[in-house]
């Protein structure tokens, strides 16, 4: 898909660079706004570190977002719930184990999203645990390759979900807010998760390695997903190496913290964990 948008002008261009094999761009609001849409890319807003910083107040209306991907994962405006978008359709898990719609004036204050189209599929016949999965993600997509989108439709037991709290000023950092984010465990549900794979040269720009969401058939359950086993399902990927990111300037520069292996697992949790465990 291409968009009709105008041209990029230099002045909306607030970083251009390779990092590995990623092309990372950093935009202005309006530079954001009118980048065209290719497939294969990555649109985000905000970063990882100014979440770690308490940036939790919006960044952008979501429907800004969705003119740029129909697929994706982020939070909400005061991190009220796990932002969840599939087939162009935005949901939020709440702490309450609700799942809602979300409107689209929402304000976001950390999301990725692409305009998914899937460059490799397959089905997976028996039980796969979040490594096994993940290893053959990695297997069907080529060698550095920087970004990878993946949806997983199927049946899933052993869900452990979690959500948090909507947050309210003065922010504490988001590593004090994990600490009492709100866990549940779905012995089975069918559903779709949905996530990316970004690389650790990124670390302060997005979260490394897989980070998924889940949500029902039925758009009843949902959340962050800690643990899963996929019983049996079909897994779709998208992959590329362009990442456009809208992110205020000085905000951004304060806040360029690359994640540590110990914060990452806090506020991630140990997706290798023993069910029941992480």
């Amino acid at each position: 898909m291409i968009s009709d948008r105008l041209p990029l002008v230099p002045r909306d261009i607030l970083d251009d660079r390779l990092i590995g094999s990623l092309h990372l761009r950093t935009l202005t609001r309006d530079g954001f706004r009118a980048a065209p849409t290719h497939r294969h890319q990555a649109f985000q807003v905000g970063t990882i570190s100014g979440l770690l910083h308490g940036n939790y107040a919006g960044e952008m209306p979501l429907s800004e977002l969705l003119a740029h991907g129909n697929f994706g994962i982020g939070t909400l405006e005061e991190l009220d719930g796990e932002l969840i978008v599939l087939d162009g359709e935005p949901f939020a898990a709440r702490a309450s184990g609700v799942v809602d719609p979300v409107a689209p004036t929402t304000l976001i204050p950390f999301a990725v999203l692409c305009p998914f189209q899937p460059q490799v599929s397959w089905d997976i016949h028996t039980p796969a645990e979040w490594k096994e999965f993940t290893r053959a993600i990695d297997a069907h997509v080529p060698a550095q390759t920087p970004i990878v989108a993946l949806r997983i439709d199927g049946a899933f037991s052993h869900l452990h979900l979690r959500s948090v709290h909507r947050q309210h000023p003065p922010y504490p950092p988001l590593t004090e807010v994990v600490q009492h984010q709100v866990e549940w465990h779905l012995p089975q549900a069918t559903g779709t998760l949905v996530g990316f794979r970004f690389p650790g040269e990124i670390a302060d720009i997005e979260i490394p390695g897989f980070h998924l969401h889940f949500v029902s058939d039925d758009r009843t359950q949902g959340g962050h997903v800690i643990s899963v086993t996929c019983a049996h399902g079909r897994i779709s990927v998208d992959y590329g190496s362009d990442l456009l990111l809208e992110s205020d300037g000085a905000r951004a520069a304060s806040a360029l913290d690359a994640l540590t292996t110990d914060v990452l697992t806090q506020i991630e949790g140990d997706h290798t964990a023993p069910h029941g465990d992480a």
